[in-house]
């Protein structure tokens, strides 16, 4: 007589692959829970920059319409809508009569830019193009068509609202 083999779930799956299995349900469902953003709320942002040192002559390359990248990340950062360029004053240590003053530079401009871009609210920051974080005094290093620029955040409002 021939010996009847019996289906046992031990000759299926040994213990590493149950560990496996179990780990890779616990990871899928992590990331399923972290991916809905819980807290988060949708809007639209309104943040000015002002980008300084800029050489005279690249501050008018800034238009409005315009879109912006962040430079190392490639993340959307919005659509210009407004710009101001002013001159660039810096700090003059006075040597004879001591202390400092003010002086305008003649080969560097500075532009106040508004930009407007669909944002990400949690309840202390904003992320725009969901993932470059916005608060005031954050570091922006942008792209436009042409130009390149380096500043930072002066004031953010939400769009319409006001914040």
């Amino acid at each position: 007589m021939a010996k009847e083999s019996k289906f046992r779930l031990k000759d299926l799956f040994n213990l590493f692959d149950i560990v496996v299995l179990a780990i890779a349900v616990l990871l899928g469902v992590v990331l399923v829970l972290f991916s809905r953003g819980a807290g988060k709320e949708a809007t639209t942002v309104i943040y000015t920059v002002e980008f300084t040192n800029m050489q005279n002559g690249s501050a008018s390359l800034i238009q409005p319409g315009d879109s912006l990248v962040d430079r190392v990340k490639k993340f959307d950062l919005g659509k210009v809508i407004s710009v101001e360029v002013g001159p660039t004053y810096t700090q003059i240590e006075d040597l004879l009569e001591g202390g400092s003053h003010e002086a305008v530079s003649q080969t560097l401009q500075t532009a106040t830019v508004v930009l407007e871009a669909p944002a990400t609210e949690t309840e202390q920051d904003f992320l725009v193009s969901g993932g470059f974080l916005i608060k005031i005094g954050t570091s922006v290093s942008a792209k436009g068509p042409g130009y390149s620029c380096y500043g930072t955040v002066l004031a953010i409002e939400k769009g319409g609202e006001g914040k």
